[in-house]
């Protein structure tokens, strides 16, 4: 058995550590400042740049050393009692107070659980700070909503101090469908559950998909946390989900700082991998440009090009047109640009009069320099391979 916290992650099984006890969290509410907000990154998967921050909780012990135990030990150890809202109204007074050190045109994410939102407590830390813009709370999923009008209540209380809503862990938990169509979050966290190992699993890729669909209809964000892999990242932004949390983009740490250049490349590399797939690019073969100067003497295939590398004839082995041997040579029919998708390209190139309908396709840059060739047959396997 789990347990989520605001802190983020999962408790280790009840028995499996010694955690925390309530005077130890009432220590922590007399002295708040051991407790201290950290911030993992969220990537656009458009830029690979970080668009906000989730807001997680660390412990520290009187000393000022790290706590031997994770916050999901002190949230557990204070959950059931008043000391629960106590501690997850303190450590929302922690994230607020770091909004104002964020990058411009970013966010911050803070977990609330739906027993403490509605709480004395949290209402007093959220009405602490009246202008709630760049600020996103987010009501978890691991516990049943006894009261979801109170819930309602308070969120619309955020949204009209200038915050938003989010439902977090969606696909697991107590809440599922029916909490996010009462309070029309507006970014929905698809759970870690659904989206580890999803590049091999279309049955997760399946309910990613429709979760992706239910949060545009209510125009939300998706935002796919704990991806951990290369692969991972791949399949969610194939999907288009628009943001991403996890390992693979950028460990927690004390200050809001976004991915790496290293992580960035990799990133933006991993998108332009998933963009080409669809495109015509990710199926040229390379023919050579020969110079339309009277000479049979270039290998084949080529592509006959004029004297400013513009394509004018497709050159490969025979028979030639009139059934003799030697090479064959036919116009160009059809341009297409690299960016071009498959399914466009091959709709244009079965548009073609019958004589020349599977005719490759000439590939061409902006200026009109040949940069590949696609042959028909190719386009059309891609087509049915993707259904």
């Amino acid at each position: 058995m789990t347990v989520t916290t605001p802190g983020g992650g999962h408790a280790a099984a009840a028995g499996d550590v010694t955690g925390p006890g309530p005077r130890d969290v009432a220590a922590v509410l007399a002295r708040p400042e051991r407790l201290r907000t950290w911030f993992q990154p969220i990537v656009d998967t458009a830029t690979g740049a970080a668009a906000g921050w989730e807001a997680l909780s660390r412990f520290h012990d009187e000393d000022g050393s790290r706590s031997r135990w994770g916050p999901q030990e002190w949230f557990a150890a204070a959950q059931g009692s008043e000391l629960g809202s106590e501690l997850e109204a303190c450590a929302l007074r922690h994230a607020l107070a770091a909004v104002d050190r964020l990058p411009p045109d970013t966010f911050l994410t803070m977990n609330v659980s739906p027993a403490a939102i509605t709480s004395d407590p949290v209402r007093a830390a959220l009405a602490g700070r009246p202008d709630l813009s760049r600020v996103i709370v987010e009501v978890t999923e691991t516990e049943a909503v006894d009261d979801v009008g109170a819930v309602s209540s308070v969120c619309a209380g955020v949204r009209a101090a200038g915050g938003l809503v989010a439902v977090d862990d969606a696909g697991s938990g107590y809440a599922g469908l029916s909490l996010i169509a009462h309070l029309r979050p507006q970014l929905v966290k698809v759970d870690r559950e659904l989206i580890e190992g999803c590049h091999a699993d279309p049955v997760k890729l399946s309910l990613v998909e429709v979760l992706g669909v239910w949060a545009a209809g209510m125009d939300a964000w998706l935002l796919a946390e704990g991806v951990e892999t290369a692969d991972e990242y791949a399949a969610v932004v194939t999907l288009g989900v628009p943001l991403v949390q996890g390992w693979f983009t950028g460990r927690p740490g004390p200050d809001p700082v976004g991915p790496t250049d290293t992580v960035l490349t990799e990133l933006r590399s991993q998108r332009s991998r998933v963009l080409l797939r669809d495109a015509v690019a990710s199926l040229m073969q390379a023919w050579p440009a020969v110079p339309d100067d009277g000479t049979d003497a270039s290998p084949l295939p080529h592509v006959r090009v004029d004297a400013s590398g513009r394509p004018l004839a497709l050159v490969q082995a025979g028979p030639g047109e009139d059934g003799r041997p030697g090479p064959r040579t036919r116009p160009v029919s059809l341009r297409a640009r690299p960016s071009e998708t498959v399914v466009e390209v091959l709709h244009r190139a079965m548009g073609r009069e019958a004589h020349v309908r599977y005719d490759p396709v000439v590939v061409t840059d902006p200026q009109g320099w040949v940069v590949g060739v696609v042959p028909v047959d190719h386009l059309v396997r891609r087509v049915l391979t993707d259904r």
